[in-house]
């Protein structure tokens, strides 16, 4: 590895700028050039950057002797950042990587942008631009293996933009890939997305698309963390099961359900859900 490559590593692991990095110890323009091995920095000027940004040097020479780390290595550690900063709720730190990922070399870095602002605009309420929002929609589509990223990105702002078919495709791939993992988080997610792909079926009239979905849920034993998930879940299985046998009690056991939301401190959910269940019962 060398230097450039090293102080580039650094950099982009403290989420800097290459002008936030070098202060006015070199240009911006001359320091990128020193990243891309094109320029040679003084002695002088690499001890005063390491110090301006807090960098160990014994820590930063010991590391140049170690092996070189890919480009993809370095994206995928950059990148990797981005859940951290979202469950740090912290528009800043994703808004300071899409800056990095802009001025990268990285060849799919126009992909990793997209997912940075959707990220942003959930965190914001604010919409995708339509042309970003086709995009992510396609980015989405072609995911061959989820990870706990995409798969929340799926779940919280992507569903409500595909259409059914689309959803449908893909929930069962995301469900066949986690519904037997053992962490509770991603369980979580996946009784989401089963909950809301129920609501789908019900709305558009597809009802029988729905067992997949309630045999998947029902493999998922209930803990604390996914009660709610599984509480909503038994609710829609008894508006469907109630259009297939009319029997009374399955509307008396959706409205406990919806009773319990209000007396457990979610009266506006409750109330979502009472507003579905008198247009869907």
């Amino acid at each position: 590895m060398t230097i450039g490559e090293l102080l580039k590593k650094y950099r982009l692991e403290s989420l800097k700028t290459q002008k936030e990095w070098v202060g006015d110890i070199v240009s911006p323009s001359y320091y990128s050039k020193v990243e891309k091995n094109i320029h040679r920095i003084t002695a002088e000027d690499l001890l005063q950057l390491l110090k301006y940004n807090n960098v160990s040097v014994a820590a930063f020479f010991k590391q140049l002797n170690q092996e070189q780390e890919t480009e993809q290595e370095q994206e995928e550690q950059l990148f990797n950042l981005a859940p951290e900063a979202v469950y740090k709720n912290s528009v800043e730190d994703l808004r300071k990587l899409k800056r990095i990922f802009k001025e990268s070399n990285f060849a799919d870095k126009e992909e990793r942008i997209v997912y940075i602002d959707a990220e942003i605009a959930e965190m914001t309420d604010q919409k995708l631009p339509a042309e970003e929002e086709q995009t992510l929609k396609q980015l989405i589509f072609k995911v061959a293996d989820f990870n706990e990223d995409n798969l929340r990105l799926y779940c919280n702002y992507m569903m409500v933009i595909f259409d059914i078919d689309s959803n449908l495709i893909i929930a069962k791939r995301v469900v066949k890939q986690f519904i037997n993992s053992p962490k509770w988080k991603l369980q979580a997610i996946i009784l989401a997305i089963i909950d809301n792909m129920i609501i789908q079926c019900i709305e558009n009239k597809r009802e029988d698309e729905a067992n997949f979905f309630i045999e998947s849920a029902q493999q998922v034993t209930v803990i604390p963390e996914n009660f709610f998930y599984k509480n909503i879940l038994q609710f829609m299985a008894n508006i469907i099961r109630y259009h297939q046998t009319g029997d009374e009690k399955l509307l008396t056991q959706c409205q406990t359900v919806i009773d319990n939301l209000a007396f457990t401190g979610m009266p506006e959910y409750s109330k979502q859900l009472h507003k579905f269940y008198l247009e869907n019962k």
